[in-house]
């Protein structure tokens, strides 16, 4: 994956980590990484590849323009919100909520791009690619099989515990009692997660077996819910879990924030004030200035 892309994915995925422990991540969005790990997935031919790269830095240049300032903006906000100790459930929700609509921003800039490029590929490059996200699923269900739920349990303490670690240090008994407590209190959804993923691939994977017989507008068609709206292949069981997961942790989430030291919420400052750096900096290479919201 690109580098430049890879650093916002991350970026995102820390942002969405303050109301989620959740390690649904990678299956919740590998749907929008699929364009940025093409030369991955499939080997690509010489045109390919530079019209991808190219297509890659024209989406970099309106991510610069268009959404990173929204992200810094949320940073922000979110710093004040700590060193006023006003990171309540309600404010926790709402920086979530902005998130998702990040995603879903990402995801319709993609859309168009990654539709042209999955309708000019090769059939022996269709097939290179439904392969390819097979045997990624196939390598999660190995995994998955080989850990007991006491395995996950610790793994979700563990998690959580690098989310800490990251933005506020180590944490102290007290906190770790809570986040044990959160761990312990929402369910594990890896397996419904994973049964998420497999429909989502075997249902691109139907819409690529197809593409050679349509036209790009119905091909279009076909991908708009695996792209647009993927949490429609969701269970209602793993919908009703991811749910719960997020209730319980916007509840536990601002108890440890009223527990930080001061030392603690200093380092948390400092944290995100490097985050906002890192963005304006990246808007800098691209000669983007950051304005007031």
């Amino acid at each position: 994956m690109n580098v430049r892309l890879l650093y916002v994915v991350a970026f995102l995925a820390i942002i969405l980590s303050l109301s989620s422990c959740s390690r649904s991540i990678g299956y919740r969005f590998a749907d929008t990484f699929i364009l940025w790990q093409l030369d991955n997935y499939v080997t690509l031919e010489g045109e390919q590849r530079e019209r991808v790269k190219t297509e890659i830095e024209d989406l970099l240049q309106w991510h610069a323009e268009s959404e990173l300032p929204k992200y810094h903006h949320l940073l922000v906000e979110l710093q004040t919100l700590v060193e006023n100790d006003q990171l309540t459930q309600q404010e926790l929700q709402q920086i979530a909520l902005q998130v998702e609509t990040f995603w879903l921003n990402l995801r319709k800039q993609v859309f168009p791009i990654l539709v042209a490029e999955l309708a000019a590929m090769s059939t022996a490059q269709r097939n290179e690619l439904i392969a390819a996200l097979a045997e990624n699923v196939a390598e999660r269900k190995r995994v998955l099989a080989e850990r007991s739920s006491e395995e996950r349990l610790a793994e979700r303490i563990e998690r959580f515990e690098d989310v800490v670690l990251r933005f506020v240090g180590r944490a102290s008994p007290l906190q770790r009692t809570w986040i044990e407590r959160l761990a312990q209190s929402t369910p594990d959804m890896s397996e419904q997660w994973l049964a998420y993923r497999t429909r989502w691939n075997l249902e691109f994977s139907a819409a690529l077996e197809q593409a050679p017989a349509l036209s790009e507008e119905e091909f279009s068609a076909l991908l708009v819910p695996l792209i647009l709206t993927p949490d429609i292949y969701r269970s209602e069981t793993l919908q009703a879990q991811a749910e719960l997961n997020q209730t319980r942790t916007l509840e536990v989430l601002p108890i440890l924030a009223t527990s930080l030291t001061e030392q603690q919420k200093r380092r948390s400052v400092r944290r995100l004030e490097s985050l906002q750096g890192d963005l304006r900096a990246m808007m800098r290479q691209r000669g983007v200035e950051l304005t007031p919201p």
